[in-house]
């Protein structure tokens, strides 16, 4: 069972959205992010889906103190952008950390009316049927890859020194599945629809944020 929803968080049908996610790096080096989406949602009411930022980098999980004393800043908006004004632009990370980076993701959800149901990938009849369990709920794949430096293991009969130095490249992937709010096809009022939505992005139970390297 899923848990309920406010209804003022639910998606309008045709209506664009915004979502915030946050990617937190763990490990003291920096790290690549690439991701990917489908651009339009798997299932019988396809929704859209742009990912603004789908490449960035997360810096270091340094000492906080270390962070401080090099007084860089904690929270930049997006890569420029004046506070109180800035607009998520194709690109642009909306806002880095320490050791973490926000993205916007936007989606403009499907209509749920059957009427609109179109012929399925083999060319059959549309599939009209009643809606099922969870059909109304935004799902959104998402591949991620990492991608960062780390040193070299040490190697029997290395000079001495020189594993010190040397770097080698690596890389992890694996699949996800963004849960986001149910799409509502009946007229409703929503609050400040953009900016409430940016704080309501679910990543396995966990509202906006993603921790990479999950066991």
């Amino acid at each position: 069972m899923r848990p309920p929803v406010p209804q003022e968080l639910w998606l309008a049908p045709l209506k664009p959205a915004q979502y915030l996610l946050t990617f937190k790096n763990p490990i003291f080096e920096a790290v690549k992010v690439t991701l990917a989406t489908p651009a339009k949602t798997p299932g019988r009411f396809p929704s859209t889906v742009t990912v603004l930022c789908p490449q960035f980098e997360i810096d270091a999980n340094t000492d906080m103190w270390d962070d401080a004393l090099k007084g860089e800043e904690r929270r930049r908006r997006g890569e420029e952008g004046a506070a109180g004004q800035q607009q998520p632009e194709p690109g642009k990370i909306w806002e880095r950390g320490r050791n973490w980076v926000s993205v916007v993701v936007e989606v403009v959800p499907a209509s749920l009316r059957l009427d609109l149901v179109t012929a399925g990938p083999d060319g059959g009849e549309p599939d009209r049927s009643p809606l099922k369990e969870d059909e109304d709920v935004l799902e959104i794949p998402m591949f991620v890859r990492i991608e960062w430096e780390a040193e070299a293991q040490n190697e029997v009969g290395a000079a001495p020194g020189k594993e010190k130095e040397a770097k080698e490249k690596r890389e992890l992937a694996y699949c996800y599945t963004l849960d986001a709010e149910p799409i509502f096809d009946q007229p409703v009022v929503v609050r400040d629809h953009t900016l409430l939505l940016l704080t309501h992005a679910h990543a396995r139970g966990r509202p906006g944020i993603i921790y990479l390297f999950q066991s």
